[in-house]
């Protein structure tokens, strides 16, 4: 019993929901096991309710009324194909690498939703990050959501609960969910559940970029398991040809990558140190540089796994903002939180100047003024170094990768979705050799197994 739970454990702590196991105790109190595989009970009953309830949309008949499919010339044939299987099919995923056209997407399907005749307010977007959320408003004229705010989640008797539920339905006919890979299980069965049979349901994302941080992988799960109408893009609009662009192929090709220091070039540099103290000194001197050449710090973006250690996110943000910060006349600074009445979201950034306790900060061209050090605190946080989790649907001109010595979060998805953030410039400095021994972030999950079970696969 000691040693199965020490497994479960393991895998559990590196996203896995399910461990496959040779041999089956003959009593398990607390776990479940399930085609060969076991994890904890709480965890099957979870995905499996996932299962069901995508189960349950896929099986209605959809509420497109006389929505016209056409082709749209502009379009490449995966993108139209996309847009063609949301129209049709009640459950239908989008996926595809950095600048396949995922966003160009979504805009299009809106456009050709309202085109025919579907009303503004019954289409419905959201994603997990405040700031995609924001980008999605933009490009589509549509009032646009975080999955939090969209199930309207309130603090209930000390528990933060949605109010829409099986009870009290989302109103919209299409419902369409942007950066779906980063979605936890619990959030991803409040949303299902509070989906009326026959909406719409398009969920997009990367199956290479990060998943969520805690254990499960909704999106990968079931893209992979060939179950539901997907299309996977395969063009690019980005870095066309570029090494960046290149290298982040290669990174999650099968065979990875041999050597690192091939891709150098003038837009990418990479910087093999001895020791994360040195990679420090590094990163210090490259945004000084950076800095000194006339860059906005707002283009600029270290990326890190960590928030500890000389190479954690608390020690880059220290050490930066003592150098270059009042250079540029405040600090870089990001919003923790999507405050909907300012009409600011989450992972925006922002420019803060202090005078003692007085803190007034520049963003999306708004001021604000906070009194005391909590108050601030409470609200943003210094932003030259990030994990690649928030800045996710985000780009800068120059990212700075930062891969710490002995670290166990550094995989294939991590480094993927790190480098992609850049639209112009990249540096990798740190153990970059690791590179060459990285494998990526496969989680096996009882939702991949429960999807696997579906015998008409749909291609």
């Amino acid at each position: 019993m000691n040693d199965i739970k020490v497994l479960v454990e393991r895998r559990r702590h590196k996203g896995s929901t399910a461990t496959e196991i040779s041999s089956i105790p003959s009593s398990l109190v607390g776990f479940k096991v399930f085609r060969g595989h076991v994890g904890y009970e709480e965890d099957f009953e979870v995905e499996l309710s996932i299962h069901l309830e995508l189960q349950r949309l896929h099986q209605s008949k959809g509420n497109h009324g006389n929505v016209k499919i056409c082709h749209l010339d502009s379009l490449d044939d995966l993108q139209n194909k996309a847009i063609q299987n949301g129209i049709r099919y009640p459950v239908s995923f989008i996926t595809g690498n950095a600048g396949s056209g995922k966003t160009r997407t979504i805009k299009e399907l809106v456009l050709s939703l309202i085109n025919e005749g579907v009303k503004s307010k019954e289409i419905v977007i959201c994603s997990l990050l405040g700031v995609v959320a924001n980008k999605l408003k933009h490009l589509t004229g549509l009032k646009a959501y975080t999955v939090n705010r969209l199930l309207e989640y309130k603090d209930v008797e000390g528990a933060f609960k949605p109010l829409k539920s099986e009870s009290n339905k989302l109103d919209c006919k299409f419902l369409i969910v942007d950066e779906a890979t980063l979605l936890c299980n619990e959030l991803v069965l409040a949303l299902l559940v509070a989906i009326n049979s026959g909406t719409h349901l398009i969920m997009v994302g990367d199956i290479s970029q990060v998943q969520s941080i805690q254990p499960g992988a909704f999106f990968y799960s079931v893209v992979q398991a060939n179950a539901y109408p997907k299309v996977n893009l395969k063009s690019n609009y980005r870095n066309n040809q570029s090494q960046i662009e290149n290298l982040s192929l290669d990174i999650i090709a099968p065979f990875g990558v041999s050597n690192i220091f091939d891709y150098v070039s003038n837009n990418l540099s990479i910087q093999q140190t001895d020791s994360d103290s040195d990679t420090a000194l590094v990163i210090e001197k490259a945004i000084s540089r950076a800095v000194d050449t006339g860059m906005e710090l707002n283009q600029i973006q270290i990326l890190t796994p960590v928030h500890q250690g000389s190479v954690g996110t608390l020690s880059i943000n220290k050490l930066v903002s003592s150098a270059v910060g009042n250079q540029r006349g405040g600090l870089k600074v990001i919003l923790k939180k999507t405050n909907y009445r300012l009409g600011l979201f989450n992972g925006q950034v922002g420019v803060c100047t202090r005078k003692q306790d007085l803190f007034s900060v520049i963003i999306q061209g708004k001021e604000l003024c906070f009194d005391g050090v909590q108050h601030f605190d409470s609200t943003f946080e210094l932003a030259y170094a990030l994990t690649p989790h928030r800045v996710q649907g985000a780009e800068f001109d120059l990212v700075i990768v930062v891969i710490p010595f002995n670290c166990s979060l550094i995989n294939t998805n991590w480094v993927y979705s790190a480098i992609t953030r850049t639209k112009k410039s990249l540096v990798i400095v740190g153990d970059a050799k690791q590179l060459a021994k990285i494998n990526a972030d496969h989680r096996t999950t009882f939702l991949k197994l429960l999807t696997d079970s579906i015998e008409n696969v749909i291609e």
